[in-house]
């Protein structure tokens, strides 16, 4: 799979969850239809286009906050810990440490540069503390 669409799928998969790492937070969700979705890949066009069931996506990103607080709750995911098999080395590398942005007005802002895994690990721990997954990404 290209870099670009792992990233983009780790961003749609992030944005798809909620975050009750502190306290329950309301998200607002926004509902998209179903369709199909035809690949515009050289090594797809004789591929039949892919039918995307509706889904329900977040209606805004998630912050560096939000995913802060789970890089703290499971160090494996400092960017100094993670194995390059599941990180490129972009892998947070906007933040001034391993496991925080280090810029308090930065925590409001989107997280960015998360690896497909991450966001997997994420929504995972998500599920497992009983947040409302409201959609799930698979591969």
């Amino acid at each position: 799979m290209p870099k670009r669409a792992r990233r983009a799928i780790g961003w749609l998969a992030m944005a798809i969850v909620t975050l009750p790492m502190a306290a329950p937070a309301t998200t607002d969700y926004v509902e998209l239809p179903g369709g199909k979705l035809a690949s515009v890949l050289a090594g797809d066009a004789d591929k039949e286009p892919l039918a995307i069931a509706a889904f329900a996506m977040r209606a805004t990103p998630v912050t560096q906050r939000e995913f802060r607080r789970f890089v703290q709750a499971h160090s494996q995911w400092r960017r100094d810990r993670v194995p390059a098999t599941f990180a490129d080395p972009g892998y947070l590398q906007s933040w001034r440490s391993p496991d925080s942005p280090g810029d308090a007005s930065a925590e409001a802002q989107p997280v960015t540069q998360v690896s497909w895994f991450a966001a997997q690990a994420w929504a995972t721990a998500l599920t497992a503390l009983g947040a409302p997954i409201r959609a799930a990404i698979s591969v």
